[in-house]
């Protein structure tokens, strides 16, 4: 693993080596690429590793490959463009990978509906139906609950009337 330093203190061409962007993974998807190729079926988190990481290789390897391309560096650092633009050609990201990848989860983790118009559609059918579902139970339990509330009272009416009238006959309830 490249750890990056960027104190004074270190040796300057360290500070070149380190990426503007911090990196977030550890790069280090082997064994989740090797299911795909398998047929597997990979969990959100498993292609959220991917996407971050297949972002962090490509903005590594532009990176790297600006570095070693740029003018007006120190001797230090011009001694270090060769080992650079080696490091760059050494990244190989699929290009069509990280386009699909790129900004495909949201910040739940979850496929991004802007990525995604067809699932932006899917959702709010969802959540229409649900609505709609919910506010179909929470009627017809107010309707239940009225109607046994409604049978109650009478009921409860029926029998203080019985009390109070104790000869007037009842209906049956």
């Amino acid at each position: 693993r490249l750890r990056c330093m960027r104190t004074a203190t270190q040796t300057p061409h360290i500070a070149l080596v380190c990426p503007p962007q911090p990196i977030e993974t550890a790069m280090d998807v082997d064994a989740e690429l090797g299911r795909i190729d398998a047929g597997d079926v990979l969990e959100v988190d498993e292609l959220v590793a991917i996407s971050t990481t297949m972002g962090d290789l490509d903005r590594l390897k532009k990176w790297l490959f600006r570095m070693s391309s740029s003018e007006g560096s120190s001797s230090s650092s011009a001694a270090l463009k060769p080992q650079l633009r080696a490091w760059s050609e050494q990244i190989q990201v699929p290009e069509p990978v990280v386009a699909i990848l790129t900004d495909a989860f949201d910040e739940q983790r979850r496929l991004s509906s802007v990525k995604f118009p067809q699932l932006a559609e899917l959702r709010n059918k969802e959540a229409s139906l649900y609505r709609r579902i919910k506010s179909m139970v929470e009627t017809l339990l107010a309707t239940t609950l009225k109607g046994k509330m409604a049978r109650r009272a009478s009921h409860v009416v029926l029998m203080r009337r019985q009390r109070a009238h104790p000869s007037t006959p009842s209906a049956p309830s």
